[in-house]
């Protein structure tokens, strides 16, 4: 699944990594941007994803970010959540510290290889 943090219009970082994913064999719900969070519970509660990637374009959007993670955790406290976007390039370590299985990739190679090696 791949979605956009709260808050969040910017879909072009999502619609690509959707598109990626699903070039590496992936089959992919791709729910954009602007996706009130209740909207997106539902999603993770109906398809039970193993993998939810967010794209954050700014800075500003990591608190909506964070409360996406929340709303996916609230369904599923195990599914890896992927994170990534410019909004990530001055640091949000405190916000990944403060989940558990969120990985910030960097790039989509970084994407590729982390989704490789974990396989689906």
């Amino acid at each position: 699944m791949v979605t956009c943090a709260a808050d969040e219009y910017h879909q072009v970082g999502g619609r690509i990594v959707a598109d990626t994913l699903e070039l590496l064999g992936w089959s992919v719900h791709f729910v954009g941007a602007g996706a009130p969070l209740g909207e997106l519970s539902a999603l993770v509660r109906r398809h039970r994803p193993q993998l939810v990637a967010m794209s954050v374009s700014i800075e500003d959007h990591l608190p909506g970010a964070e409360r996406a993670i929340e709303a996916v955790r609230a369904e599923d406290p195990e599914v890896l959540v992927v994170v990534g976007g410019q909004a990530f390039a001055g640091g949000a370590d405190a916000l990944l510290a403060r989940h558990r299985k969120v990985r910030h990739v960097s790039s989509l190679d970084e994407l590729e290889r982390l989704v490789e090696a974990w396989g689906h």
